[in-house]
């Protein structure tokens, strides 16, 4: 059988992720890489290139859209309506109009969109979700959910696109908006009533000395390779944010973001009326314990494997699967697109200081489908 044909737009770390786990597989074959950076494209196709567009024009039939995020919009549209199913990181947009376009266009499309939201396919959290869907905690009542980054973590984000608003959108929603589609899955809700609380207040140049005095801030190769200091690069995204949503069916959640952490954590604390689930990324534990059962039960990191969660593997094995068969995936433009439109919100309510309604915009996107 004739291999399945993508290209990949974007030729960053993201597009290495996918590109070497879909190496594994016979079924699908690269075809062709765009990025401005002539290098950097040509670690991947070492072909000319004239532009995006006309690539994807070929005889390609998945379009892998790993650009920068401001990027994601054009990029998924065009290949849409070119024909051509597409796989997307997160997240889809950065602007409430563009998400709105997104839904216009895949109703008017036969073509798969799958959301990269690798943390869905992760042991860790599919096993939470079991235990929410089997009613183990009873009905859902609140989550605590944290993602407190290492400082090298943030001082990498500090230093590459992503410290640029314009091409990536708030930090709640380039770095978060996992954390976001994990909430409106495990709740299987949408938030009515967000706030958010957040600003820039440890990469300032006031902490520069912060950047020679600790060497976990330039722990990560591209840190230094880029030649800026995370403290005084010009910026215009949040490194700080303390988040709560109140969610249509009733369940209540805090979400907290921060960037400089010698003890970081991703976790979420999930209470039930009946049993509690407690939930930790960074150390790969999951326990669990309701009112009938002594002692919790507990999952050990060994089960999660490798890479967020062990999730980018199985993400990009369903992915294959999806390309080859046309299964639906997962993580499809619904996905993509609710969560995507709860970091905008966050990002909104925290820069205009309210309490904001989502109920118009969960209208514009039913009548957007």
């Amino acid at each position: 059988m004739k291999p399945v044909r993508y290209v990949l737009l974007g030729c960053g770390h993201r597009a290495n992720v996918l590109h070497e786990r879909l190496k594994r597989s016979s079924s699908v074959e690269l075809v062709g890489a765009w990025d401005p950076d002539v290098q950097r494209r040509e670690l991947f196709w070492p072909h000319p290139v004239r532009s995006w567009e006309e690539m994807i024009r070929g005889d390609v039939d998945w379009v892998l859209v790993v650009s920068p995020n401001l990027f994601h919009k054009e990029q998924i549209v065009a290949s849409l309506e070119a024909g051509k199913h597409v796989f997307s990181e997160k997240p889809l947009a950065t602007t409430t109009p563009d998400c709105l376009a997104l839904a216009k266009a895949a109703r008017n499309s036969e073509q798969i969109l799958m959301t990269g939201f690798t943390l869905r396919y992760s042991g860790l959290y599919r096993t939470v979700k079991q235990l929410l869907s089997d009613g183990v905690l009873g009905r859902l009542v609140s989550i605590d959910a944290t993602e407190n980054l290492t400082p090298g973590h943030g001082a990498y984000i500090m230093t590459n696109w992503r410290r640029d608003y314009r091409l990536a959108g708030s930090n709640i929603l380039e770095k978060c908006v996992h954390d976001l589609d994990l909430l409106n899955w495990f709740t299987d809700s949408l938030p009515r009533r967000v706030a958010a609380f957040g600003g820039t207040d440890v990469f300032v140049p006031q902490n520069a000395a912060l950047f020679e005095r600790s060497p976990r801030f330039s722990d990560k190769a591209a840190t230094k390779a880029s030649g800026l200091n995370p403290f005084t690069a010009e910026k215009g995204i949040e490194d700080n944010l303390v988040s709560i949503l109140e969610f249509a069916n009733g369940v209540r959640a805090q979400f907290q973001l921060t960037s400089s952490n010698p003890i970081p954590e991703r976790r979420m604390y999930l209470s039930g009326t009946e049993g509690t689930a407690v939930l930790d990324l960074v150390t790969g534990t999951l326990k669990c314990k309701t009112l009938y059962e002594t002692p919790a039960r507990v999952w050990s990191e060994n089960s999660w494997g490798d890479g967020h969660g062990g999730g980018d593997n199985v993400m990009v094995q369903e992915l294959v699967e999806t390309m080859t068969t046309g299964k639906a995936p997962a993580t499809g433009i619904e996905e993509g697109l609710r969560s995507t439109l709860v970091g905008i919100a966050l990002d909104t309510a925290r820069r205009e200081q309210t309490v904001l309604n989502l109920d118009s915009t969960w209208k514009a996107l039913e009548a957007a489908r």
